[in-house]
């Protein structure tokens, strides 16, 4: 009875889906895609608003643009692609003056950035017990994103920002049936608690054609409580899974500095620190009960570590014709692995060292319409490195660890072993993101 026991907490430690929001994986309009994000001290239109809202301060006019985001995988765990949930959203972007007179004129100045999904507002799920999952990537795009901002032009060359990263939660009931004649009934309560964290920058021109910034992103996450009631066999079944950090981003400090070695030329190097130690998931703590017997899960291994990402970006203007201009962008980076290599049992949480490349284009079209066109395309690849581990078998019963994996039969835990991590856990592949947009200078 006791492996069996053993066996079930393992089955509640699952990984979830780890979900953020995409500006923060793959970035926000064509450019940021192309320049892998690394436009923190240049940014200064509605992208301000995710990127750095001190640049919003810096920026002028009134701007909108709309656009989509696309994202296909190439990753790959045990030789199998593992498809990315909702790859494809709506981007909007806009900022303006505030409309003030006096010595407040030209001083504030507001950015809004938002993605919405086709279909739905957002998205919570949990894949099968040890499928292998890359949470660093898994549903990163299955949320609406709200991102209000306010920035304030402190003098000619100086502005500071905030934004605001909202989640309102969301609770309710859904009922899964498998037909007449099934003996599994099952009712889910979801209910994912409202979050909100702060986006705060400061963007400086600090001399001809060099710019700096200093953004900082708090950590965002939303608690998550399931309540599943199952009827099987006649026999009733409770399980509550909490998840203390849904759609988790780390805390993060990016330091950029920006400079144009010719007129038409700009470039940019990002540093960025994020602090993935502090992530508790994406596995869950559950509770369980049948008649007569209690059960609660133990704490996963915690697999995450502090990262520092570096991040280059370039783009380059051309002149088409006299009264139109074309931007290429490109970009660089590298990121390490957010995961420890520590010894994994029923759980299969794969990543690797990343190589982002990017390339893009804008094409700024004046005088076509009463007011300038701009549109935009960009794609990203980010390369992911190999990472494999070998799986530790439970030698006999009651001697099953957290970090071993085990059979069906209680009294020979190392026969029959189906986890799919086993023997070996490997994963690697890339994962591309595309992105197209279209935007008007009010």
């Amino acid at each position: 009875m006791a492996p069996v026991l053993a066996a079930a907490a393992g089955s509640l430690l699952w990984a979830s889906q780890a979900s953020a929001d995409p500006f923060s994986l793959f970035g926000f309009g064509p450019q940021g895609v192309a320049n892998v994000g690394a436009v923190a001290a240049r940014a200064d239109d509605g992208t301000a608003s995710y990127y750095n809202p001190g640049g919003l301060a810096l920026g002028q006019g009134y701007h909108v643009e709309l656009g989509a985001l696309y994202t296909l995988s190439g990753i790959k765990a045990q030789g199998h692609v593992v498809d990315l949930s909702d790859p494809a959203g709506v981007t909007i972007a806009f900022d303006g003056d505030v409309p003030l007179t006096g010595p407040l004129a030209k001083v504030l100045r507001f950015g809004y950035g938002g993605y919405v999904l086709p279909d739905k507002l957002m998205q919570l799920g949990t894949p099968a017990r040890g499928d292998p999952v890359f949470p660093y990537y898994d549903n990163r795009s299955q949320r609406l994103v709200v991102l209000p901002a306010l920035g304030v032009r402190l003098t000619d060359w100086l502005g500071i920002g905030a934004a605001a990263n909202f989640f309102a939660g969301v609770s309710g009931p859904s009922r899964l049936g498998h037909g007449p004649g099934n003996a599994l009934e099952e009712r889910i309560d979801q209910d994912a608690k409202s979050a909100l964290s702060a986006i705060v920058g400061i963007q400086a021109r600090a001399a001809d054609g060099l710019r700096l910034g200093l953004v900082y992103h708090q950590q965002f996450a939303s608690p998550n409580l399931t309540r599943t009631e199952s009827d099987v066999g006649g026999v009733p079944l409770v399980v509550n899974v909490d998840m203390k950090q849904a759609f988790f981003t780390p805390d993060t400090f990016v330091l950029a500095a920006s400079s144009r070695p010719a007129r038409s030329m700009s470039i940019e190097l990002d540093l960025a620190y994020e602090r993935w130690s502090a992530y508790r998931g994406p596995s869950m703590t559950a509770d369980a009960t049948l008649p007569g017997v209690g059960l609660s899960s133990r704490e996963a291994p915690h697999l995450w570590r502090d990262i520092w990402t570096l991040r280059g970006g370039a783009s380059y203007r051309f002149s088409v014709g006299t009264k139109h201009d074309l931007f290429l962008h490109a970009g660089a980076g590298f990121e390490p692995s957010v995961q420890k290599s520590l010894q994994q049992g029923e759980t299969n949480l794969l990543d690797g060292d990343k190589v982002l490349v990017g390339l893009g284009g804008t094409l700024v079209l004046h005088n076509v319409l009463p007011n300038t066109l701009r549109l935009g395309l960009g794609v990203q690849i980010q390369q992911l490195g190999s990472s494999s581990q070998d799986k530790r078998v439970c030698p006999a019963r009651g001697q099953c660890q957290l970090d071993q994996v085990w059979g069906k039969d209680p009294d020979h835990p190392s026969v029959d072993i189906d986890n799919p991590g086993y023997p070996t856990l490997h994963g690697s592949g890339s994962v591309w993101a595309f992105a197209a947009s279209v935007g008007v200078d009010l």
